[in-house]
């Protein structure tokens, strides 16, 4: 063991020299495909060299569940927020070249990553300063990938860059490193995964802001760290107790699903989801996909926008093309956009809905499949 935490070292050593290299040599986006690269090469030889021990820890299954359930409560309350703040779309368009490029790499990456410390942990359980040392040189790493992000020029800057990338990168190692040392590598790559992948697979954001958002990033780490840790604690003593926890924890997200579900569909704050009947508006959205849109005063649309608007009893989702007022009325002249001509009717502001914000693909089949069922 002690050989292995020797050989260990000098690998951390390396690792740490490698960065360091790789950082002036390489910039921007460069820059983290050769990072990626490198963790990639000292799994590989961490695995060769130390083998990967059978990760058959009985608390594994117990800690996945108390992650995935803290991470969909996560997921479910900021979404909730993003009701009163606002959405946003997504950071990259969800297609195959931006996968093959940004979203494979950072699965890659966060893998390798989590692989190199669940062999230093299984090599050094009586010795945790190998595990102190890689999560310092993870920080360095996060802190590398994102700083060509940050031109620094003011105080301000230097205090995002602390707030949304340093802080959240130290809770987020002692999280991992937590979990890995007393569990096992999988709660750990499920919670990496999740924070790292969710910006770029969701169709839509909550739009929180730089303060919630160090907020957010710091608290959720923490608050998987203290239900994983009174968990382990207690099921050493009673092996059921996990379940009172679970329990907890996933009612918590069950009654704010609701919440945003009931507030979405009927409209009560600031945002509405609607299916989509038709494709009247192709290629922009079709039939089966669902609609959010914010409500509008009719002096705050204006021409291109896509008007959600009620015409003899339905609600119709049309391109405005024209915006005139007379009398100090304003009235809208739409099309769809795969019609070929305008709409025969113009629409006044009492039939004035709002305006779409953002497009959800598939989601509104369901609701097209009760209504023909019950119509």
């Amino acid at each position: 063991m002690k050989k292995n935490t020797r050989g260990i070292n000098y690998l951390l050593i390396e690792l740490l020299i490698s960065v360091l290299v790789f950082t002036f040599m390489f910039k921007g986006q460069v820059r983290m495909y050769t990072i990626t690269a490198l963790m990639v090469i000292y799994a590989v030889c961490m695995i060769k060299r130390f083998g990967l021990m059978k990760d058959n820890n009985y608390l594994k299954s117990y800690v996945n569940r108390i992650v995935i359930a803290t991470l969909m409560a996560f997921l479910l309350v900021i979404y909730f927020v993003g009701l009163f703040l606002g959405f946003k779309e997504n950071i990259i368009e969800i297609k195959s070249l931006n996968i093959l490029k940004i979203v494979l790499p950072l699965i890659i990456l966060i893998v390798s990553q989590e692989l190199i410390r669940y062999i230093i942990a299984r090599n050094n359980q009586k010795e945790k300063k190998p595990l102190i040392v890689y999560a310092f040189i993870m920080i360095i790493v996060d802190i590398i990938m994102h700083s060509f992000m940050y031109n620094f020029h003011s105080r301000e800057e230097v205090f995002i860059f602390i707030s949304l990338i340093i802080l959240p990168s130290i809770a987020k190692e002692m999280l991992s490193s937590f979990l890995v040392y007393k569990c096992s590598y999988v709660p750990s790559l499920i919670y990496r995964l999740a924070i790292g992948l969710y910006a770029y697979v969701f169709p839509i954001i909550p739009n929180l802001g730089n303060y919630l958002t160090a907020v957010v990033d710091i608290f959720l780490p923490f608050t998987i760290y203290y239900f994983s840790a009174r968990t382990i604690r207690k099921h050493e003593k009673e092996g059921l107790y996990y379940k009172k926890i679970i329990k907890r924890i996933v009612y918590v997200p069950l009654l704010v699903m609701v919440l945003i579900i009931t507030s979405l569909i009927t409209g009560i704050f600031k945002y509405k989801l609607i299916a989509i009947g038709s494709n009247s508006m192709n290629p922009t959205y079709v039939r089966g996909d669902a609609i959010i849109y914010e409500k509008e005063k009719p002096k705050d649309i204006d021409v291109g926008d896509i008007l959600v608007f009620k015409k003899d009893g339905r609600l119709i989702t049309h391109r405005v093309v024209k915006k005139t007022k007379v009398n100090e009325k304003v009235y809208f002249y739409t099309k769809g956009d795969a019609n070929k001509s305008v709409d025969n009717f113009k629409i006044n502001e009492e039939e004035v809905v709002g305006k779409v914000d953002l497009v959800v693909k598939y989601v509104g089949y369901p609701t097209l499949w009760i209504r023909e069922v019950t119509e």
